[in-house]
């Protein structure tokens, strides 16, 4: 079964919210620190789970944010916190496919890629590129070529 996980918040300020007043909380250093870590090992954790197809995090930006708490990735002034680049940072650096392959004396190449929509480019022997898009399934993971 696909596993969607919503409505994920981790906030940046003190969890001492009081629910009674409903007092809107700063976000602070040391929870944006705590936020960046959980974020970090929240994704982390759901990515590497074959099941996850979608994660939502609930309030991009503090501003606005459901009972004034710092939840957002972003501060009010629509700056980013440390958990947004290291989301970021995840996403498009960390769980991205960029390779550069040759092929074996067969025509052919292998390499592991990560579940998407990739544009492939080819050099031909005779140095004209070729660019055609593949798409990697949920259950392939395993780009392979053969000319």
């Amino acid at each position: 079964m696909p596993i969607h996980f919503t409505e994920l918040t981790v906030l940046s300020g003190s969890e001492a919210f009081n629910w009674d007043t409903r007092n809107p909380l700063p976000t602070t250093p040391e929870g944006e620190e705590k936020q960046k870590a959980e974020v970090e090992r929240i994704y982390t954790m759901l990515f590497s789970h074959p099941a996850v197809e979608a994660i939502t995090w609930w309030d991009l930006s503090d501003r606005g944010a459901w009972m004034g708490v710092p939840a957002g990735l972003i501060h009010s002034d629509l700056t980013t916190k440390p958990a947004y680049d290291a989301l970021k940072k995840l996403v498009r650096e960390t769980w991205a496919t960029n390779e550069t392959l040759q092929m074996n004396a067969e025509g052919k190449a292998t390499t592991r890629a990560y579940r998407g929509t990739y544009q492939v480019e080819i050099t031909l022997p005779d140095g004209k590129k070729q660019t055609f898009p593949m798409t990697v399934e949920r259950s392939n993971n395993v780009f392979e070529f053969e000319f």
